[in-house]
C-alpha cells in the first residue's frame, strides 16, 4: 500500500517548505522547536541546526540526545546523516551500542552471502561508516579507548570504511585488526565480525587461509570463506 503525504509527515520526511519557514530561526529557537510533537518539524530543525550551527559546542550532544529518544523513521535518518557529516567523533563513539536494539547480541547461525560489506546495524556505527574518509583518523585513534560493547559496534564501521575506501588499507590498520584477532580469539561474536573486516584487506589472504584450517565454529568459518572468496575473486 502506497504511503500518503500524511504518512510521510508523521514519519518525519524532510520538508523544505518548513526549512524555509525556519530559515531565520536562532539556535535557541531551533532547539525549542526540536521539542515539537510533529516529526517533520523536528526533521527540519535537525537539518537547519546542521547547516547553520554545526560548530556550536553542543551540536553533537543535541543530535545524539535526540536520536536516543526519536521514534520517527525519517527524523532518525536525518540525524544519522548529519552526524556522519558534522558530528564530533569522540562523542559519537560514546553512544556506540547504546541506541536501539538492532545490534547483534550473539553470533548468528548464518552470516551474509552478499558480495558487499554488511551495513552496520548499530545506528551510531552506521553514521560513522558513512563519514568522509578524511575523518577516519579521528575515529581510528578512539578505538583503543572504547569499552568492549562500544568496540563491538565500532568494528563494523571500521571494516565498512576500509572495504569501500581502499586508501585506508595499510600496515597500521591491518596490524590493528590482527591484534584484535589475538585479543578476542575466544570471543565468537567479536571474532566473527573481525573475519568480516579481513575482507577489506588484500594482504589478509594468507592469514585467512591459515584461519580456515584452524577455525571450528561453523558461522565464523563461513565468514572466513566468504572473505577469502571476495579477496581471491
Amino acid at each position: 500500500m502506497k504511503s500518503s503525504q500524511s504518512d510521510y509527515k508523521k514519519r518525519g520526511m524532510l520538508d523544505m517548505n518548513l526549512c524555509n519557514q525556519l530559515q531565520e530561526a536562532s539556535y535557541k529557537e531551533l532547539i525549542d522547536t526540536l521539542q515539537s510533537s510533529h516529526a517533520d518539524w523536528r526533521t527540519a530543525c535537525i537539518h537547519l541546526l546542521s547547516k547553520k550551527y554545526n560548530t556550536h559546542p553542543q551540536f553533537t550532544d543535541v543530535l545524539l540526545q535526540q536520536l536516543v529518544k526519536e521514534k520517527a523513521l525519517y527524523t532518525k535518518i536525518e540525524i544519522q546523516t548529519q552526524l556522519s557529516q558534522y558530528g564530533q567523533i569522540s562523542k559519537m563513539c560514546q553512544y556506540l551500542g547504546c541506541i536501539g536494539d538492532n545490534q547483534y547480541r550473539a553470533i548468528p547461525l548464518r552470516g551474509s552471502k552478499k558480495k558487499s560489506y554488511p551495513l552496520p546495524r548499530d545506528l551510531i556505527a552506521r553514521s560513522l561508516a558513512h563519514m568522509e574518509v578524511q575523518r577516519f583518523q579521528d575515529f581510528f585513534v578512539e578505538l583503543p579507548q572504547l569499552s568492549y560493547s562500544q568496540l563491538l559496534e565500532a568494528i563494523d564501521a571500521f571494516g565498512f570504511l576500509c572495504f569501500y575506501h581502499q586508501s585506508l588499507v595499510n600496515k597500521e590498520t591491518y596490524e590493528y585488526i590482527k591484534t584484535c584477532i589475538l585479543n578476542y580469539w575466544d570471543d565468537d561474536l567479536m571474532l566473527w565480525k573481525l573475519m568480516t573486516c579481513l575482507s577489506a584487506f588484500p594482504m589478509a589472504i594468507d592469514l585467512l587461509q591459515e584461519l580456515q584450517t584452524q577455525q571450528k565454529h561453523p558461522t565464523i568459518l563461513m565468514e572466513v570463506e566468504r572473505s577469502l572468496k571476495l579477496l581471491i575473486n
